[in-house]
């Protein structure tokens, strides 16, 4: 991520917006669906 951040900002007139497209819709839900699940492993249970 940190990575592609710097790719962005810093050389943007080569970035490939094929593959930023394809960053955004194939990964990012991934790592959405796994920074949730982290989430909810997380939070207590009510009562606990």
């Amino acid at each position: 991520m940190k990575a592609l951040r710097t790719v962005l900002i810093h050389g943007y007139a080569d970035v490939d917006l094929d593959t930023v497209w394809d960053i955004i819709h194939h990964d990012l839900p991934r790592l959405k669906h796994y920074l949730d699940q982290l989430d909810r492993d997380r939070k207590p249970e009510f009562g606990d």
